[in-house]
């Protein structure tokens, strides 16, 4: 299996307990968080990993480079600007050829990766969203689906929260999605992407059972410092 990781962005909301470092290397219980995303997707079967960075992306490289890397081939796609978590995508194209997971580089789910992947398959999507319980007081986006499967709808914005499951920004994607980013902008793949493909009804949701953990905020580093094994 392979999976993109989405590591470009600032990191701005976490900077008040991160200093001068991308969140993907922020530390939680003496690892930095990227060391746990690929303990996790190693075990979980996967053997490529592609690492989609901007900011202060010579020390992500670097870190991982001078690591070992749990016998992943992991590859780097450097974006020449800020480019969204679409148009990120696209500026990795080569490197996904084949059925893909998309993984937010602040978002750590220990479910099944391969039942994700067959649920895809079955239902011959292009698109499969995650959804997964959420323990936090705040929302996160939130996927409306029929009996099916079938998303109906999602709202992207974090709001109060609305339920007991949340978008774990973690998506399945076919390689045929890329052609519908347009090279070079920065495009984003909540806001133009998905829309109109579920109106299409070639996006799934796949719902998991397990609570997922975002860092991607002061609230979430904390958790994750007890929530994480070490």
């Amino acid at each position: 299996m392979k999976a993109f990781i989405l590591s470009g962005g600032f990191g701005s909301k976490l900077r008040e307990v991160v200093y001068n470092q991308p969140k993907i290397l922020a530390t939680i219980k003496g690892k930095a968080f990227l060391d746990h995303l690929f303990y996790l997707l190693k075990k979980n079967g996967f053997s490529e990993v592609v690492l989609g960075l901007g900011y202060l992306s010579g020390m992500v490289k670097d870190y991982v480079i001078q690591r070992p890397l749990y016998d992943m081939s992991v590859m780097f796609s450097v974006e020449p600007r800020p480019l969204g978590t679409a148009g990120a995508l696209k500026n990795g194209e080569k490197f996904l050829d084949t059925t893909f997971f998309v993984v937010n580089g602040d978002t750590y789910l220990d479910t099944d990766y391969q039942k994700i992947l067959e649920y895809h398959r079955q239902n011959k999507a292009l698109i499969t969203m995650v959804s997964a319980k959420n323990v936090y007081a705040d929302g996160f986006g939130k996927v409306t689906a029929s009996d099916s499967g079938h998303v109906e709808a999602f709202v992207t914005e974090k709001s109060e929260k609305t339920g007991d499951y949340a978008h774990a920004g973690i998506y399945v994607m076919e390689p045929a999605v890329l052609s519908l980013i347009p090279q070079g902008y920065n495009s984003s793949i909540e806001k133009d992407i998905l829309p109109e493909l579920i109106k299409q009804g070639n996006v799934f949701e796949y719902k998991c059972q397990e609570p997922f953990i975002d860092i991607g905020d002061a609230q979430g580093y904390i958790l994750a410092q007890t929530k994480l094994e070490r």
